[in-house]
């Protein structure tokens, strides 16, 4: 089940998103010295490929990472389509 956010939330998040013709959405927020997108919500930071993953497929847990598949180049990018689940290496 994906998470459930209120339509004034996710139009903040598509507020900070730019579709490019790859089909990737740029992140144009807050970002990390690493180009990771920095998005608030309910009072805490949350990496923006990850929210918009929740917000979009479905809410997962701590110990999963959501990483860029290979094929797409921007670091920035956090299309759903463009991303992956992987469990972290805690949690096997």
């Amino acid at each position: 089940m994906r998470l459930l956010v209120q339509p004034k939330v996710e139009q903040r998040f598509w507020d900070k998103v730019d579709k490019l013709e790859s089909g990737c959405w740029q992140w144009k927020g807050a970002k990390t010295k690493y180009g990771i997108g920095r998005f608030k919500y309910r009072g805490k930071l949350r990496s923006a490929h990850r929210f918009a993953y929740e917000i979009f497929v479905e809410h997962i847990s701590d110990d999963v990472w959501i990483i860029r598949k290979s094929f797409c180049p921007t670091p920035g990018c956090c299309n759903p389509d463009h991303l992956m689940m992987r469990r972290s290496h805690k949690s096997q």
